[in-house]
């Protein structure tokens, strides 16, 4: 029975750990950077996004990052990225290309594991001729996930209750084994 207890103990450091490891509401870093600072009409413009997680600063994999480009002050139809993965470390990259000259804001739309978040930059798109700044736009922010927490706890939860029950079933049968033996002599 000690060895059943064991593996219950065991079970449930498993299912806390779990859970802890898969822990949303943490703050997320990001660094957005747009370039050139200052698209021109008709110009591609390539956006960057740097996602990092948690209190340990590892990067943010597996997001769905979308930027939505929305110009003030009109209704208009909005630009549209959806940001490509660029490998390891929590980068993802896309461009975009600009209808009018004027104020925009981008709206970053960040999905991970059910949970989501948004966060906007302001920038302006120039006119196709005449001079700009043709560095890059960054932009650091800080935002926290929000929604649904991800189901996988409750499947670890639902896999070690079945464990668990399997375990304590065998104890009682191997008991009754014994005991039948025991009577038996």
């Amino acid at each position: 029975m000690s060895r059943v207890l064991a593996m219950f103990a065991a079970t449930l450091m498993i299912l806390l750990g779990a859970r802890l490891a898969l822990a949303h509401g943490e703050p997320i870093r990001g660094e957005a950077s747009l370039t050139p600072a200052q698209p021109r009409v008709g110009e591609e413009a390539r956006i960057v996004v740097s996602l990092h997680g948690g209190s340990s600063g590892a990067p943010l994999e597996g997001a769905e990052v979308k930027v939505v480009g929305e110009m003030t002050g009109h209704t208009m139809t909005p630009v549209e990225a959806s940001l490509v993965a660029e490998g390891d470390g929590g980068q993802y990259s896309g461009t975009l290309r600009f209808t009018m000259a004027g104020p925009w804001n981008l709206r970053l739309q960040i999905a991970h594991q059910g949970e989501h978040a948004e966060q906007v930059i302001a920038m302006t798109v120039l006119e196709e001729e005449g001079q700009r700044d043709s560095s890059t736009l960054r932009q650091v922010f800080s935002f926290t996930l929000e929604g649904d927490p991800p189901p996988y706890p409750l499947l670890v939860l639902g896999a070690a209750g079945t464990l668990i029950v399997g375990l304590v079933t065998i104890a009682i049968v191997r008991r009754g084994v014994a005991a039948a033996s025991e009577v038996s002599r």
